[in-house]
């Protein structure tokens, strides 16, 4: 089975909270829902493993500011860094999104051209 590579428990450590998940509906045959709130942000992610879709809604109070829906992404990578935690939605070979939550939300986005 092709799924993205984050297991579940990397991604309740990176969220630090249990997704919200359809009663009945089991990993990685879900849409799971993490959503989590720092320095006024709010961040929504959808994660559908083994369809390989993500969604991301940041919003600030009302407003929202960034929206991503990417179906059949190559990868969704938990990694560690000297303690620090990412999620790299790999939207493609050439570009990744780069998420982080702690100690705030952060995104990030690069693209290498020729990859």
């Amino acid at each position: 089975m092709n799924v993205i590579s984050a297991e579940l428990w990397e991604l309740i450590s990176f969220f630090e909270i249990e997704p919200v998940i359809p009663p009945g509906e089991a990993w990685p045959y879900t849409d799971a829902v993490f959503v989590v709130a720092c320095n006024g942000l709010s961040l929504s992610c959808a994660i559908a493993p083994a369809y390989k879709v993500v969604r991301l809604m940041l919003e600030a109070g009302a407003t929202r500011i960034y929206e991503l829906n990417a179906m059949d992404i190559d990868d969704l990578r938990y990694r560690r860094n000297d303690g620090e935690e990412f999620l790299d939605i790999c939207l493609a070979k050439s570009q990744v999104l780069t998420l982080r939550v702690k100690p705030t939300i952060q995104l990030s986005q690069a693209f290498k051209p020729n990859v």
